[in-house]
């Protein structure tokens, strides 16, 4: 008995140790698809006159600093006897400008509401209330023609 038990143990030694063979060129297969090749560099597009656009962006001081909104404007409404612009972003921030002969100026900003403004509405022709109402269920009156430029 001895004997058979001996060969038992050879045989289940060769087993495992093909079974580790396989396992390992089983490996090599599973490893995967390859990585593709690199793409080549896209070439830059070309614009015509790109540098005669570049030398005529504005460089002065009115361009250093930012008024813009933070979030996307959902108004934009024009008074058209005062010269206001009044923009409203929707995280509830409005902005006054004043149109002048040559470009607009910054006048005011306000955080109106906490919530999104919903609807906004100037009192044209005389042009000099501004309401805002909000998802928060407020409204907000501004009497802009006061504010100094």
């Amino acid at each position: 008995m001895s004997s058979n038990s001996e060969k038992d143990d050879s045989q289940s030694d060769a087993s495992e140790s093909s079974s580790i063979n396989d396992n390992v060129e089983n490996d090599e297969k599973d490893s995967g698809p390859e990585t593709p090749p690199p793409l080549p560099n896209k070439r830059r597009k070309v614009i015509p006159f790109e540098k005669i656009y570049l030398d005529n962006l504005p460089q002065s001081e009115a361009y250093e600093r930012s008024y813009m909104h933070r979030d996307p404007i959902k108004f934009v409404l024009v008074a058209r006897n005062t010269h206001f612009i009044v923009t409203a972003s929707i995280d509830g921030h409005i902005k006054f400008w004043k149109k002048k002969a040559i470009g607009v100026e910054f006048v005011k900003h306000f955080r109106v509401h906490l919530g999104t403004i919903v609807d906004m509405s100037i009192n044209n022709p005389l042009g000099s209330l501004l309401a805002t109402i909000s998802d928060d269920k407020s409204l907000k009156i501004f009497r802009y023609h006061q504010f100094s430029t």
